[in-house]
């Protein structure tokens, strides 16, 4: 054989060697790689974090009239049904007033003729104290007859003046009561229920309730410590029936200082901003006050980890993972507040930290 072509083969078994053993320390490495628990890892960064607090509580009107009978009487007629739509000055329902007008000519025309009869009274003493002034300058009277005289007449005229007075008052009252017996709405609402029927005798007592449809408030209530974090304007949102895809802003517009003698609790009222939902009066609500925002560093609350009183992470750092001791606070939807061991840009395993130990070495996914 000669020299050339053993050189040749020479060279051949060599790259054959190169190539064997570069194949071996890849696979190798693959194998060491693969060996390593998998992690993410995850940057840590502020978030907007909202503190708030839950309460359960009802739908109300702003503003509820309570519609009685007056006087009572008869109920001639009934306008409207629950859940008629009123305008201001509708009318909602008329009394019988034949009795009622009966009453007045009556009683306006006695408090008439006693007013009358006093003015005729007053007339008639007015003329006889001048006449006896007259007299006790002349001397023909003595002092304590012109003084009776002018006390008699001071004494009509009081009494005048109140039947005057008593008349005016005793009138209108009637007057009104005969305007009341054609029962207007006071407001733009709705008419929550109806109490009476036609041809129903009454008393004074409730005929119907009319709602405010300009808007509507939250009612809740909530405990001492909780009220002490609330104040007028704070931002609060409304879920209606609990559910959380049906959401409305508001704000708290009430505080009640005083607890309620029952429960203890306090009134608090939230207003709801305008909405597409149909809430009704009595419906069953959430309300998530708002008590604090801040922008915080946040991490993810799976990736940390508790061992006795204290609080740990793992730092990511090229691959080796480096345990750190951490403070944390508020917990927010999937994260948890950074108080205290971590700051803005700095890397943490995320899964996967409940398999890794301090100083191991990962692998990144």
């Amino acid at each position: 054989m000669s020299r050339k072509i053993i050189n040749i083969m020479i060279i051949v078994l060599v790259i054959i060697s190169v190539v064997l053993m570069s194949s071996c320390k890849s696979e190798v490495a693959e194998l060491e790689s693969n060996e390593r628990t998998p992690v993410t890892v995850y940057e840590v960064k502020n978030m907007e974090i909202r503190e708030t607090f839950m309460a359960i509580g009802k739908i109300e009107t702003k503003e509820k009239f309570d519609i009685t009978t007056g006087m009572g009487g008869k109920v001639e007629k009934v306008f409207v049904e629950a859940g008629d739509v009123v305008s201001k000055g509708d009318m909602l329902f008329s009394l019988n007033s034949e009795e009622l007008q009966n009453i007045f000519n009556s009683t306006e025309s006695n408090l008439r003729t006693s007013r009358d009869t006093l003015k005729i009274q007053l007339d008639d003493s007015e003329e006889l104290l001048d006449k006896n002034e007259e007299l006790f300058e002349e001397g023909v009277i003595s002092k304590s007859q012109l003084d009776n005289s002018r006390s008699n007449y001071n004494q009509i005229l009081n009494q005048y003046n109140n039947a005057v007075k008593n008349y005016n008052n005793q009138v209108e009252n009637l007057k009104k009561s005969l305007e009341d017996t054609n029962v207007k709405s006071p407001i733009n609402g709705k008419v929550a229920a109806v109490y009476i029927i036609e041809n129903q005798d009454v008393t004074s007592e409730l005929a119907l309730q009319v709602i405010s449809t300009d808007g509507k408030l939250l009612e809740t209530y909530v405990t001492g410590d909780k009220l002490e974090t609330l104040k007028k304007q704070t931002k609060a949102v409304i879920f209606l029936d609990g559910d959380r895809d049906k959401a409305i802003n508001g704000e708290v517009v009430t505080l009640n200082e005083i607890p309620d003698e029952r429960t203890g609790l306090y009134k608090v009222e939230v207003s709801l901003d305008n909405n597409n939902y149909n809430t009704r009066p009595g419906e069953y609500a959430e309300v998530d006050f708002i008590v604090d925002v801040r922008n915080k560093p946040v991490i993810p609350k799976r990736s940390s980890k508790k061992v006795g009183q204290k609080t740990y992470v793992h730092m990511y750092d090229d691959g080796i993972t480096i345990e750190r001791e951490v403070k944390l606070g508020l917990i927010y939807k999937e994260y948890v507040e950074v108080l205290e061991g971590l700051e803005v840009g700095d890397k943490i395993v995320d899964l996967g930290s409940e398999y890794v130990e301090n100083g191991e070495e990962v692998n990144k996914r």
